[in-house]
């Protein structure tokens, strides 16, 4: 899947998040920093301190960790610069091909909650 390049999307994936999602998302020319880019893998960062990362940085967070996430969004009364929550996906690839799909057109994902699912679901 071939994607226009959108630097004004930018992202930071959580230490659960997969390596090879990343990897094709920055291919494709999205700008994606990760945990352990910061040094901060195996570390056990709070899941508070991961998403105040990304609002301080400006960076819509990408994560696994469906449930905490989730309920974070609902409880912040704060601007961030969007969650997208991801199943659990043993194609990683086929993983980012999802995410492109469901953020496509976008120039901003502002206090928005991405929900990426199989496509059956």
């Amino acid at each position: 899947m071939s994607s226009p390049k959108l630097t004004f999307l930018k992202f930071y994936s959580n230490e659960c998040f997969p390596l090879t999602t990343v990897k094709r998302l920055q291919s494709l020319g999205y700008d994606v920093v990760t945990t352990a880019d910061r040094g901060k893998n195996n570390k056990g960062v709070l899941d508070e301190h991961v998403l105040e990362y990304a609002i301080r940085n400006k960076r819509a967070l990408l994560t696994q960790n469906r449930k905490d996430f989730i309920e974070l969004h609902e409880e912040l009364d704060r601007e961030h610069h969007g969650i997208v929550v991801c199943m659990d996906d043993k194609d990683h690839l086929g993983l980012a091909d999802l995410i492109i799909e469901k953020i496509k057109g976008k120039i901003s994902l502002e206090r928005e909650l991405i929900r990426v699912t199989r496509p059956s679901q």
